[in-house]
């Protein structure tokens, strides 16, 4: 009589950490995901502009990465080719996080996006190929790593060791002020000055705690008051009595 096997758990602890640079460890991730959506019959460069260039957020600029939706905290963002002036899809993956498996779920979503229609979103065929092709798990807005997309990726590790970032994760100082301190995410900000641009930030400005608490409650986004372009904040750094 047969024996079934026994399904293998895949361990981070099962891949050495790569020697290479962590963004050099993550391009090879993304030309991956490439091969593997070619491999699909995918259009890898139909919308990719002059290619995809990948980056752990600047310790230096935005505490971290923050998508434009109420300052929410994102693990990875997607830039349009728009946003960048060498013509290419840029990819930004949290700072904050060295988790192999998270990171591995996230670039393949993020790769997903750069090779898709700007305007298709978290729908569609992005859907599909989040599921169906790499296997990753949750909802198509907030995918999470399975044991089928950690086998996916097996050889993958084994070629070329796990993600060798090392998390920063800075201890935020609460705000003792209700007035937050809200940025412009665009670099064209008309608004901008010297010391803003040093941070890699548009206008900044100051919102009370109160507004953002309506805002979101509304549903709305915030929008920088002069360019009209994105504006986000640190969620970390709005006081403990927002809403009190």
């Amino acid at each position: 009589m047969q024996t079934l096997e026994k399904k293998v758990t895949l361990k981070e602890s099962q891949f050495p950490k790569s020697t290479l640079k962590a963004e050099e460890w993550l391009m090879l991730l993304v030309k991956d995901c490439l091969n593997k959506l070619e491999a699909k019959g995918i259009d890898t460069k139909q919308h990719t502009g002059e290619g995809i260039e990948i980056h752990i957020s600047d310790t230096r600029g935005r505490k971290r990465v923050t998508n434009n939706q109420k300052g929410n905290h994102a693990l990875g963002l997607c830039y349009s080719t728009n946003a960048s002036t060498g013509n290419k899809r840029v990819i930004e993956v949290d700072r904050e996080t060295d988790d192999l498996w998270v990171t591995i779920d996230t670039v393949a979503h993020e790769v997903t996006h750069a090779v898709l229609d700007e305007g298709l979103g978290h729908k569609g065929l992005f859907a599909e190929l989040v599921k169906d092709l790499f296997k990753l798990g949750g909802k198509p807005t907030s995918t999470v790593p399975t044991e089928e997309m950690k086998d996916l990726f097996y050889d993958f590790l084994v070629k070329n060791g796990g993600y060798p970032h090392i998390a920063f994760r800075p201890s935020h100082n609460k705000q003792t002020t209700r007035m937050v301190k809200v940025w412009c995410t665009s670099f064209e900000c008309v608004a901008a000055t010297e010391k803003s641009m040093m941070e890699g930030k548009g206008l900044i400005f100051r919102v009370s705690s109160a507004s953002l608490k309506h805002a979101a409650e509304a549903g709305y986004s915030l929008n920088c008051p002069v360019c009209k372009a994105p504006a986000t904040y640190d969620e970390e750094t709005v006081p403990e009595s927002l809403y009190a």
